[in-house]
């Protein structure tokens, strides 16, 4: 086991690559001239960068529900960004350590009414509470990675898969406490391959209608728990992305290299409520080709309550890497680096689309 946090930042690090590295030929064969959603790219804007505040290696996308502000957690610098919508640089908070406002990997943020912003740090294990001006406020163990956050005001739930049975999937905090309890489980995988939480342990969480949806990297289900605290799994349809295999049971009889694992079905990163009451999807496929890390992503339409979907639209993806991903109101953002002609460096621009039901072919929502 590896329990020092630089040595878990790396494994952690070394995962998201191998849980993003595969190949897309294989498709699911029916209703291949489906159609998804309609993406309306509306702008696209460069973030402002300085010398001294430059993102080196991206690993969240957030939008703070109050401010409207952009965050963007930095791996490299163990930073977080603040931007305005339009892009501009509104402040830069914490840096490499362990210490009073401080990150090792910075995650998704959220805002609480009171303006305190929570961050998760992934190589710890916490979630960090930030004052308005940066100034921490506390730390809360997790006992898990926190890939998601999500909040309903004074309550922060998070996806995080737990490291031992019953594989409990999400928590929900008290903030003013630090008390926290498990939330909902994951998918029958998960518990019975030991491999598959170690390549794909990321967990997406979001709030709809009194409850949560959890998503994963792992599965193509959904876990929808309410607020009384019971369950269901709803399969997410697939007309181009890649599913799981149907004799998952026969490969996981004999060991495999994660980036296997990896391979065997497209990676959910986003899972992003909309305010007409549905909640956009994003899955990546993405490889290696050399030492160059390229992606296709795919968007989709989960309309929970009229129990159907509007899946695989194509995602344009212009940088190198994984794109991250927010919405704010209706509209999708994507954030990338992008590097082009003579550029010596890359730019970090994020790419907004009007997510639209024009044209969808809506198929059922399995439960």
């Amino acid at each position: 086991m590896i329990s020092s946090p630089s040595g878990r930042l790396l494994a952690a690090l070394l995962i998201a690559v191998a849980a993003c590295s595969g190949d897309t030929s294989q498709r699911p064969k029916d209703h291949q001239a489906a159609q998804g959603p309609t993406l309306h790219l509306v702008d696209s804007v460069r973030l402002e960068e300085r010398p001294d505040a430059f993102i080196g290696m991206p690993i969240a996308l957030s939008v703070l529900e109050h401010s409207r502000q952009l965050v963007i957690g930095d791996a490299m610098s163990g930073r977080i960004f603040r931007f305005a919508s339009s892009g501009a640089l509104q402040a830069v908070q914490g840096g490499q350590g362990t210490g009073p406002g401080e990150f090792t990997a910075p995650g998704p943020a959220v805002e609480l009414p009171d303006g305190t912003i929570a961050v998760s740090d992934f190589a710890t294990d916490r979630l960090i509470l930030l004052e308005r001006d940066g100034t921490e406020r506390s730390r809360i163990g997790v006992a898990g990675l926190a890939f998601s956050l999500a909040t309903d005001g004074a309550t922060i739930y998070a996806g995080r898969l737990a490291r031992q049975a019953p594989w409990t999937a999400a928590i929900r905090l008290d903030a003013a406490t630090g008390v926290w309890t498990p939330l909902g489980v994951a998918p029958g995988p998960y518990g019975e391959a030991p491999q598959l939480r170690v390549a794909h342990p990321y967990v997406s969480v979001a709030r709809q209608a009194g409850a949560l949806l959890v998503g994963f990297t792992g599965a193509n289900q959904l876990v929808r728990v309410a607020d009384d605290g019971s369950a269901q799994e709803l399969l997410i349809p697939a007309v181009r992305r890649r599913l799981l295999p149907a004799d998952l049971a026969a490969r996981f009889s004999k060991p495999l290299p994660d980036s296997v694992i990896a391979e065997m079905a497209s990676v959910l990163t986003g899972l992003h409520p909309i305010p007409s009451g549905e909640v956009v999807t994003v899955h990546l496929d993405t490889r290696l080709r050399g030492r160059r890390l390229e992606a296709a992503g795919w968007v989709s339409l989960l309309d929970v309550a009229g129990k159907r979907a509007c899946v695989d639209a194509v995602l344009p993806v212009r940088g190198v890497g994984k794109p991250l991903t927010a919405v704010l109101h209706d509209t999708l953002l994507v954030m990338e680096q992008v590097a082009e002609g003579g550029e010596t460096a890359p730019r970090a621009m994020v790419y907004k689309y009007l997510v639209s039901r024009d044209g969808c072919d809506w198929q059922p929502l399995p439960r």
